[in-house]
């Protein structure tokens, strides 16, 4: 037992040259996972790994454990660096032996990273237990990748006294054979990693541009809507009336009803369609942000979402624009606009997938199909994972890709979009 544990974690003393060949290996192996795309959705392809496997057979534990922290540098994922790990206890078990069957490595190992997954993996994974096999296929594969290459790589390389007795072609031949192994195996890794994240890019590419249509889609309205409330707020008190509510209602389908207050609050004046008296006149709306916001920063003011009180339940935002009076504030005009009717109107088309919502600050659903959950309520049918940000090294090298938010089961990309006063998220499958 003590043998065999003096065996594992067994190093070489320091040289020049175990120096030069650690350095070597362990950049090479830092840049290959410097490429890696490590989001909650992918295994990373990580055959910078090879670097502490190499250093593991030839110089030992201390100078591979040491290699393993560089060439995790780039990672994020708690499930990426402890697979690492993992990865490492393995191979000290292959160690022990070189020459040993890999299949009992590889079939433990297969167990391990599958318990791994479902300890750190995300939901995206433990939901389906297809994604799940093929997550712990994917993790076999690339240890076997790199435990063979390893080996190979250990193979070719030769010793001082082997050195002495080899002849000079032989010995070219090696020398040849390793250090263009190493490179060769790095642009296999750029060209993967290339074809990875071409793919990822076209998908965001998609999702941007139809997010894209949406929000101009649905600004244009927006803008109209505050151009016909700054409009009659222009008339001023004395120039607007019923009449004029009236005609201001019916600029779009999706407007229900149209108020007038005081530079106090208090409602002067209303509109409601087919409703002829309302308990209305003299209410205060003071505690309302579609009175209070346009009277603090004196411009026009898009409302977040509520519920109607004396008017009716319906869901609503209010656009509302200040009236002023020699320049003083005099009160505001406010009119109210229906989600459900909203949501009917920005009907989804070919550009806009049924898969998209929008939600306001407060992570109400204020747009969107009926079948992502109900308008007004809270979304939360799907966690959030923590925004995915590319590293330190990732940015300075390779990945300079904004922040992506996924949902925990990976079915939806989250993105902040900019509609005036409003501040949702976008969502699409």
């Amino acid at each position: 037992m003590k043998n065999m544990l003096i065996k594992l974690f067994f190093s070489k003393a320091f040289s020049t040259r175990r120096m030069w060949f650690f350095i070597y290996a362990t950049s090479l192996g830092l840049i290959a996972n410097t490429m890696a795309i490590d989001i909650p959705i992918v295994v990373p392809f990580l055959v910078g790994n090879i670097a502490f496997s190499i250093i593991l057979f030839r110089l030992g534990f201390t100078w591979s454990l040491l290699s393993l922290i560089i060439v995790c540098l780039p990672l994020e994922s708690p499930l990426v660096i402890g697979n690492c790990v993992l990865q490492l206890m393995f191979l000290m078990w292959l160690r022990l032996n070189l020459k040993q069957s890999l299949w009992p490595i590889f079939c433990v190992y297969s167990i391990s990273i599958f318990a791994l997954d479902y300890l750190l993996g995300n939901d995206s994974l433990k939901s389906t237990t297809m994604l799940w096999i093929i997550a712990t296929m994917l993790h076999c594969c690339l240890f076997a990748l790199c435990t063979k290459t390893a080996l190979m790589l250990n193979t070719i390389t030769i010793t001082p006294l082997n050195q002495k007795q080899q002849s000079l072609r032989l010995q070219l031949s090696h020398r040849i054979g390793l250090y263009s192994a190493v490179p060769c195996t790095i642009l296999i890794a750029f060209i993967l990693q290339a074809a990875i994240g071409l793919h990822l890019s076209s998908q965001l590419q998609f999702y941007q541009d139809e997010q894209n249509v949406f929000v101009s889609k649905i600004q244009r309205h927006i803008e109209r809507y505050i151009s016909n409330t700054e409009l009659v707020a222009s008339l001023g008190h004395k120039n607007i009336d019923t009449h004029t509510l009236q005609t201001l209602n019916g600029q779009e389908p999706e407007f229900i009803s149209t108020l007038v207050t005081d530079k106090n609050g208090i409602v002067t004046q209303f509109y409601k369609a087919g409703v002829s008296k309302l308990p209305i006149n003299n209410v205060s709306v003071t505690d309302r942000s579609y009175f209070s916001q346009p009277k603090t920063i004196n411009t026009s003011f898009v409302s977040e979402s509520f519920k109607g009180r004396a008017l009716g339940e319906d869901l609503l935002f209010a656009v509302s624009a200040p009236i002023y009076l020699n320049g003083i504030f005099d009160g505001v005009v406010e009119v109210s606009v229906v989600l459900d009717t909203l949501t009917k109107t920005l009907s989804f088309t070919d550009n806009i997938s049924p898969n998209t919502i929008i939600l306001d600050r407060q992570s109400k659903k204020i747009w969107g199909s009926n079948h992502l959950g109900e308008l007004g309520n809270v979304w939360n049918e799907h966690a959030i994972f923590e925004p995915y940000h590319p590293s330190l090294l990732q940015q300075l090298f390779f990945n300079t890709a904004k922040s992506i938010v996924f949902t925990t089961d990976a079915h939806y990309i989250l993105g902040a979009v900019d509609l005036s006063h409003w501040q949702p998220n976008y969502r699409a499958s």
